[in-house]
């Protein structure tokens, strides 16, 4: 069997925005990969399957997925007719709202959620088409609206899609895809909720 080889990818984004929105076709597949960014896909027609941590999952129209930061993944889109929007997500940008923040990890998969979840998926969903409405039809209030978006979309994903780690296990990994570093960047707030008392 042909060893998996995992390649860094390099994600440059604007240091004072922390985020980056694209619109895509898709012309190629994404072999297994990594880099430092969150990465939302939000599929608009076509598929694509996405291979991650041993898991597949199978993303039709309107279906979303989180690779979240270092996670290593692969991405195999039906070709050439599959577009959607792909959103990069700095750790610093978490940083700057949650300062105070534990390591946490974002899980988050429309095949793969847990009880209570669906409702906050539908959510996410939601806010991935609003920012793809406004993203074909940019005028000169695209950025901060998009910008609101996208941190309701984090907020929804802190509260309801995060789990703990130890730091134990964001160091060391092959390839240096985790770093004690990587997860320094949020809380789980649902964690905080848990030990409040509080449901999820």
């Amino acid at each position: 069997m042909e060893e998996q080889k995992n390649t860094y990818e390099n994600v440059t984004l604007e240091p004072d925005v922390g985020f980056d929105i694209r619109f895509v076709t898709m012309d190629h597949n994404s072999p297994f990969h990594w880099h430092r960014e969150m990465e939302i896909l939000y599929i608009l027609n076509g598929h694509a399957t996405v291979h991650m941590e041993g898991e597949e999952y199978e993303l039709n129209p309107l279906d979303a997925v989180v690779m979240d930061y270092a996670r290593i993944h692969e991405v195999i889109y039906a070709l050439p007719q599959t577009m959607g929007i792909c959103i990069h997500v700095s750790r610093q940008l978490l940083r700057r709202y949650l300062p105070e923040a534990e390591p946490f990890a974002i899980r988050c998969a429309g095949q793969r959620l847990r009880p209570g979840q669906q409702e906050y998926y539908n959510e996410i969903c939601g806010y991935l088409k609003e920012l793809t409405v406004l993203y074909v039809n940019q005028n000169e209030t695209y950025r901060l609206k998009s910008t609101a978006r996208i941190l309701e979309l984090l907020a929804c994903l802190v509260e309801h899609f995060s789990e703990p780690v130890s730091m134990v296990a964001t160091q060391g990994g092959e390839d240096g895809a985790a770093g004690a570093d990587l997860y320094v960047c949020g809380s789980s707030l649902q964690g905080r909720n848990d030990a409040a008392g509080s449901g999820g």
